[in-house]
């Protein structure tokens, strides 16, 4: 175990990192699709120092022919962006892997917002803090955390609100954001950047047989948050 981290190899682990004071790290379509494309690049026991123009390429998840076989640093379970952070469920596959795959992708997402929107220095909120996953109940429970209750967030008719009163709706609506790993986990779809070996442990895809228990689930998350959120507006906490 290394002594800058309380988890070791096979452990998940949970990571957020947000923008500082607020700001929008996401401004526009372009700056999500860099993201999954990072996702890709920076999870990568090699990577060079022209990483910022091989990025740019139009295959999504394509590396340059003259980089050796591709060795991850850690899986990539879940995931979701949102406009001024993001949440990632990592698995540690090789001691210090997720350490190195989150600075890597940090400083690359710093990097390519600097350039592009003329600022200076980090545009996150200091460190990101790791947080092992060290049940079952809080892994599964992760899940639709990520997935469900932060995409439903951004629901157009309320958020999380309205996506409560109308949730066969918001659930729809929620498989159309393409920045989650929502629609990959409930219909099986293939994203590069996700370790098919870690959702096989997770018994993921959903399957069809789970689908209604997932959505069962996934609304009782939203109502806590709809009910916390009601009774710190009432006073009641």
């Amino acid at each position: 175990m290394s002594r800058e981290t309380n988890y070791v190899v096979g452990d998940f682990v949970h990571c957020i990192k947000r923008g500082a004071f607020g700001l929008e790290i996401f401004r526009d379509e372009s700056d999500y699709w860099r993201f999954f494309r990072l996702l890709y690049l920076c999870n990568d026991e090699y990577i060079d120092s022209n990483v910022s123009k091989i990025e740019q390429t139009s295959d999504m998840f394509s590396r340059p022919s003259h980089w050796p076989p591709r060795k991850t640093l850690c899986d990539i379970v879940s995931f979701v962006a949102m406009p001024n952070h993001f949440h990632l469920l990592l698995r540690e596959h090789r001691e210090g892997g997720i350490g190195k795959f989150m600075q890597r992708l940090s400083g690359s997402i710093s990097m390519g917002f600097n350039a592009k929107y003329n600022n200076n220095g980090t545009i996150f909120q200091g460190k990101y803090k790791p947080v092992p996953i060290k049940n079952d109940s809080h892994l599964y429970y992760l899940i639709p955390y990520i997935n469900v209750k932060n995409v439903f967030e951004l629901y157009p008719h309320g958020g999380i609100a309205g996506a409560y009163e109308h949730f066969d709706d918001a659930f729809k609506w929620a498989q159309t954001y393409p920045f989650s790993s929502f629609s990959a986990l409930v219909h099986g779809e293939k994203l590069g950047m996700i370790s098919g070996t870690a959702l096989e442990f997770l018994d993921l895809p959903i399957s069809a047989e789970r689908l209604p228990k997932y959505k069962e689930y996934a609304k009782e998350i939203i109502e806590y948050y709809v009910q916390k959120k009601k009774h710190r507006h009432d006073g009641s906490e």
